[in-house]
């Protein structure tokens, strides 16, 4: 929902950070029954890196908590530019990246962990 309380449509994507047109952070996260799992999805396909992971064959799941991780990786680098900062892509989706394999390799020390954004 947006501060408005209408719905904010995630696409095909499990979560979002953004700044609102006031210069509000916003971090939204699919509720953890609504998380696509990596098998299945263009995620789990395109990132976590091999032959078998880009056809789509891998027992890798996602958690609330790697997508929660991987939006405050976003979110943390929104915070260190500040509202009037220079956005720039490739260090966001860096940041998000070391966050959520933090985040995996807490839960799972053997964990694999993604390379791609």
């Amino acid at each position: 929902m947006d501060e408005q309380g209408k719905p904010v449509d995630l696409g095909p994507g499990n979560g979002a950070t953004f700044r609102d047109n006031k210069d509000q952070l916003w971090v939204l996260v699919r509720k953890s029954s609504d998380i696509a799992n990596e098998a299945g999805s263009k995620f789990g396909r395109s990132t976590l890196g091999g032959i078998g992971d880009f056809l789509g064959i891998t027992t890798e799941k996602t958690t609330v908590g790697d997508v929660t991780a991987h939006e405050m990786g976003h979110a943390l680098y929104l915070m260190q530019i500040g509202a009037k900062g220079h956005f720039d892509e490739d260090v966001s989706n860096a940041s998000a990246l070391r966050l959520e394999n933090a985040a995996r390799k807490a839960q799972d020390p053997n964990a694999r962990t993604r390379i791609v954004h």
